[in-house]
């Protein structure tokens, strides 16, 4: 089925892209998805996207995240290391980008059966990925410690999200 006309509007020009990017781990939080009417105070052309979040769903302990492809976990202490961009490291952070491992994942890309496409394989192919990334990462100093706050109270209540603006 096309679904090229089905969605809410979402700019002020009547285009149909009514959708956001979140990781799997938030997926299962989404209580509310809308887009909300144009505001020029909110932006340029688009139109406000409202996601309400249970965070309810999605606290978990520390050792849970060490599941997390995203994140490196340090199984001695409640430390997780994320990674984070600095602009001042970019050029590292190029710069150890494996070549060949990203020319062997295009190839296997390239090389796959689009009509025998499972959850692993799209897991091996996220992975591989996120590994290339971190990697170079990692070698440009862009890894951080991020200690988790314990705050009473958190994850009884919904949040509520505005993202303001699209960028596409």
């Amino acid at each position: 089925m096309n679904d090229q006309f089905v969605g809410a509007v979402a700019t002020s020009k009547n285009t149909l892209i009514d959708y956001a990017i979140v990781s799997p781990m938030l997926f299962k939080c989404i209580s509310y998805f809308n887009i909300a009417n144009f505001d020029s105070i909110l932006g340029d052309i688009h139109c406000p996207v409202i996601i309400n979040f249970d965070t309810s769903v999605i606290l978990e302990p520390v050792e849970a995240l060490s599941n997390d492809a995203n994140v490196l976990h340090d199984d001695n202490s409640h430390v997780v290391y994320k990674s984070k961009w600095k602009n001042n490291n970019a050029n590292v952070f190029f710069e150890n980008l494996n070549d060949e491992n990203i020319h062997d994942l295009v190839e296997k890309l390239e090389n796959l059966d689009v009509n025998n496409i499972n959850v692993e394989t799209v897991n091996n192919v996220v992975l591989n990925c996120n590994s290339l990334i971190k990697n170079a990462a990692d070698k440009a100093d862009m890894i951080v410690e991020f200690k988790p706050k314990n705050r009473p109270g958190v994850g009884s209540k919904n949040v509520n999200l505005i993202l303001i603006k699209i960028v596409i």
